[in-house]
């Protein structure tokens, strides 16, 4: 409704301007924290909630929190602590990517550039042309092991990117995190296994396999 609308709104303006924070103090990051954790226990609001966050740049400022955090809370457990302070962001964004289709489409291209997402599909393309003019059997075998090898790691993951720390998150130790991020990457990717896995390398995306099956890391393909 209308009225709903626009309560949603108003709560949208605040939690944007209170996400946007530089959290330089455990005062700011508490407020940042209550705000996620408000959008993560909303119900038919959410979608009206996503709606005004991706016509305001509010899912920009939903990463941008999340990146801060993780900058704060290593993954390898060694600074702060994943659980409370990454956990409730990652809960709030997958929230919002399951509620509403554009706004998952936003997180997505925030996350996944589509001019490096160009990139590395044609780098993958000149690879497999490069390939398929090999014809020994040796040969073939060697190339497919290193094929292989690649793909064991993340086709697209520049150093200080989000995507990069969230790729390191489902390798940690705190397992409530990292089935989160798992999960928010697999709703990003439309629950396509195969994508997921091409997008994380096959050797952070294990632990991801053991939940829903593994599948064969040969011939993948993503269909954006």
């Amino acid at each position: 409704c209308l009225q709903e609308a626009a309560i949603v709104g108003q709560l949208g303006a605040f939690f944007k301007l209170v996400l946007e924070q530089p959290s330089s103090s455990d005062e700011v990051k508490d407020l940042q924290l209550q705000c996620v954790q408000v959008i993560s226990f909303m119900e038919s609001e959410t979608e009206v909630y996503a709606s005004f966050m991706v016509e305001n740049d509010g899912i920009n400022a939903m990463l941008s929190l999340l990146h801060t955090m993780l900058r704060e809370n290593s993954p390898d457990g060694r600074q702060g602590d994943l659980r409370t302070y990454v956990l409730p962001v990652v809960i709030a964004l997958k929230k919002v990517a399951e509620a509403s289709e554009d706004a998952k489409a936003m997180m997505k291209t925030l996350l996944f550039p589509p001019d490096a997402d160009r990139a590395w599909k044609e780098r993958l393309v000149a690879q497999k042309l490069e390939d398929d003019e090999v014809t020994g059997e040796d040969e073939i075998a060697e190339r497919k092991k290193e094929r292989d090898a690649e793909r064991m790691h993340p086709v697209d993951a520049p150093d200080g990117s989000l995507r990069k720390v969230l790729f390191k998150v489902i390798c940690c130790i705190e397992e409530h995190t990292k089935r989160t991020v798992c999960e928010l990457l697999l709703e990003l990717c439309d629950q396509n296994m195969n994508e997921f896995t091409l997008r994380a390398g096959y050797g952070n995306a294990v632990f991801m396999h053991h939940i829903k099956g593994a599948i064969s890391i040969e011939n993948m393909a993503i269909n954006r």
